[in-house]
């Protein structure tokens, strides 16, 4: 991990992935976190007064010349950048991600198809930040998604679709709440939860074009000792 200047870095092998990246979890499912912990690659990270970004290559399966299997990598690029903060605790942001899955390889000896799934997600973000003691923020939040496979010969049932998600996050000291509406057109994410997905993911032919979804989610935590918190959620999906 070098920082090669002001408010860049760059990190080569075990990469800061999962939860790190920030992304929206119909991009990248939280369950990834148990299991698919580890991200091998390379990574750039960009932290400055307006712009935090992360940019990173996972390396997921790397192959010989006449090798029979394929390689698989994941680009990815997660960004906010803020476009107007106030000093009484009020900011808006633009996210900005783009996760591409490619499955392929030039120097194998593959019969599998060439595959290269790609997702964007953008939107704007409204947060108000409150100094009371009890109540901390409130986030208004709409993202649009987009799916595109890009391959000659695609195999997931849709080739194009799109998604929009308005949700908001009330965070207070010990309690964060989040609602959340998915509406999604012929959506897929290979990386993403699949209670999104417009397809079925144990039966790749069975599918719900039109996908829609109520979100709620519900934490708490607790300081028990000095550095030391208890915490306990609920998540549904309906």
């Amino acid at each position: 991990q070098l920082q090669i200047a002001p408010g860049v870095q760059v990190v080569f092998g075990t990469l800061y992935g999962n939860y790190q990246h920030k992304l929206p979890e119909p991009l990248f499912s939280y369950e990834r976190f148990f299991t698919n912990n580890i991200e091998n690659g390379l990574q750039f990270l960009i932290n400055t007064e307006n712009l935090h970004s992360d940019i990173w290559v996972d390396w997921e399966q790397f192959i010989f010349e006449e090798d029979t299997l394929q390689e698989h990598f994941t680009f990815g690029l997660s960004s906010h950048y803020s476009i107007y903060k106030k000093e009484n605790g009020w900011e808006l942001k633009i996210p900005f991600q783009i996760i591409a899955n490619h499955r392929g390889g030039q120097i194998n000896k593959s019969n599998k198809n060439v595959e290269t799934l790609v997702n964007l997600a953008s939107g704007l973000e409204s947060s108000i930040h409150f100094n009371k003691h009890l109540l901390r923020s409130i986030d208004l939040r709409t993202n649009i998604f987009l799916f595109k496979n890009n391959s000659l010969t695609p195999e997931t049932l849709y080739k194009r679709g799109y998604a929009i998600y308005p949700n908001i996050v009330i965070k207070t000291k010990r309690i964060f709440l989040h609602f959340g509406y998915w509406h999604g057109e012929k959506f897929y994410a290979q990386k993403g939860e699949p209670l999104f997905w417009s397809i079925s993911k144990k039966e790749p032919t069975l599918s719900e074009p039109s996908r829609k979804l109520l979100t709620l989610k519900v934490f708490y935590k607790k300081k028990m000792f000095k550095h030391i918190y208890l915490g306990t959620g609920f998540e549904s999906y309906y």
